[in-house]
Parts: C-alpha cells; sequence; structure tokens
C-alpha cells in the first residue's frame, strides 16, 4: 500500500507523484494534481484526487458541509450489536507518540455509524461497516476499539487483543484490515453525485475468506 501523502522518509513514494507519472505515460501531462483527503497509513480503498484547484476547493467544501458520503469496511477482533453508533471528542495527533487520545472535554466532536455485515462466531470476528460522519485522523480506529472491537492487524489502537485464531492465519493479517470501500460525491458544481467503489486488496480478501473457513 501507498501512503497517501508524503513521510519522513523521502525514499518512500505517495500516491499523487506516482499518479502524475503513470498519466504522464497514458499522454496526460497534468501539472496540478492535489489529494483532497487522506487515508490512515496502511487502509486501502477509494481516495480522491483533483486535477486542477477549482475542483480541489469545490470538493473540499462538500467534505465540510458533510455532503462526500464515505464507506469504509473492516475486519475486526469480537462481535458487537447489529447497528450502533459512536460520538466522542478526540485530541489531535499527538507528536511523540503519533497517537490520537479520547478526551473527555475538548479536541474535535467525532461521530460514526456502524453495522455488523458478518460475523464469525468460530474466531469472535467480525466484517463491519462504518459511515463516518466527521473526518477525524485515526476516528474509526479509535471508535471501534472503544467498542471493543478493534481492527485485526492495527498495531496501535487495540494492539494485543487476540482470539482463538489459527497461526497461519494470524500470519496472513500484514495491514491493518481497513478499507475505504465506497465514496459518494459530486465532482463538480451542477454535476450529480457518483459513487466509486474499490475492490477489496488481495490480503483482505485472503484473511476473509479464511475466517469464514474457521471451524
Amino acid at each position: 500500500a501507498l501512503p497517501s501523502q508524503a513521510t519522513r522518509d523521502q525514499a518512500v513514494h505517495h500516491v499523487v507523484p506516482l499518479l502524475a507519472k503513470c498519466l504522464k505515460g497514458m499522454g496526460h501531462d497534468i501539472k496540478d494534481l492535489q489529494l483532497v483527503h487522506r487515508l490512515d497509513k496502511d487502509t486501502t480503498g477509494c481516495l480522491i484526487i483533483t486535477s486542477n484547484a477549482n475542483t480541489m476547493n469545490y470538493i473540499t467544501e462538500k467534505f465540510k458541509s458533510h455532503e462526500v458520503q464515505k464507506v469504509y469496511h473492516a475486519l475486526s477482533w469480537g462481535i458487537g450489536a447489529e447497528e450502533f453508533e459512536e460520538r466522542c471528542n478526540l485530541s489531535a495527533i499527538q507528536g511523540t507518540t503519533g497517537t490520537v487520545r479520547v478526551l473527555q472535554s475538548g479536541g474535535k466532536s467525532s461521530h460514526t455509524y456502524f453495522k455488523t455485515l458478518e460475523t464469525f462466531p468460530n474466531s469472535r470476528t467480525s466484517r463491519l461497516e462504518a459511515r463516518p460522519v466527521t473526518g477525524r485522523s485515526h476516528q474509526i480506529r479509535i471508535h471501534l476499539e472503544k467498542n471493543n472491537l478493534p481492527i485485526l492487524g492495527d498495531r496501535v489502537y487495540g494492539d494485543g487483543k487476540r482470539h482463538k485464531l489459527p497461526e497461519d492465519l494470524i500470519q496472513k493479517v500484514n495491514h491493518q484490515l481497513l478499507h475505504s470501500h465506497s465514496i459518494h460525491f459530486s465532482p463538480a458544481p451542477g454535476v450529480k453525485p457518483i459513487t466509486v467503489t474499490a475492490h477489496y486488496r488481495e490480503n483482505f480478501t485472503e484473511v476473509l475468506e479464511a475466517l469464514r473457513a474457521v471451524k
């Protein structure tokens, strides 16, 4: 998986310059590609990148007014309610640890709706849908951890939570299994909203099929 944006390690490639290079190879030399939003490191799936500043500003305003609808899928430890939601205040990313904390007061409000899509009783794991209302850093990961449903492969939030899974299955989980499944948005003024969907990454599918097979 590629980082959404540049990291401290300049040797690590990220999305925008690689996309620009790919488009140039196809005959489209676009100078002003801009990342509208980002995904946490290791989160896969849909990402919006614009080709000019006007579109960037338009879609950014749609994000601010909550008119962009994002749907994520996750594989999580534990089995929760069929539907639930989480609201809490979150800190900014802490410079020393790179993590976000739940706050009793202050910070910024966060809100996510969740639905259980599939449960695997033999391993006490689940496939969940998340529909974030706000877009705070690490929001879905923290909200699930707060509900005792941390994401498989998340080494920051809920790390160490384990149920009885075959060791070979555990070894398949090589990144946090959170996926930006779809985004519904209007790409330009006067244009009807579109829905963009991304297939699961191969590793996500492999683990999902293995969970379904656990006896």
